[in-house]
């Protein structure tokens, strides 16, 4: 991940983060929240989890 540049890595990261708190507050696992408990944040805590993960795998240069 050396030769990724630093603002992709950070997005890429933060979209993780954001992705898998949105994914824990859906499913239940954190509490204290309006999102708590809501499935459909759940779903779209994966899918902007996955998006993260897409920025960084597309960011890694190929030889």
């Amino acid at each position: 991940m050396k030769h990724l540049s630093p603002m992709r890595r950070a997005i890429g990261i933060v979209l993780i983060m954001v992705g898998l708190t949105w994914f824990a507050l859906g499913s239940g696992f954190l509490q204290g929240s309006v999102m708590s408990g809501q499935v459909i944040w759940a779903v779209i805590g994966v899918a902007v989890a996955i998006g993260g993960g897409f920025v960084l795998y597309r960011g890694i240069p190929r030889r």
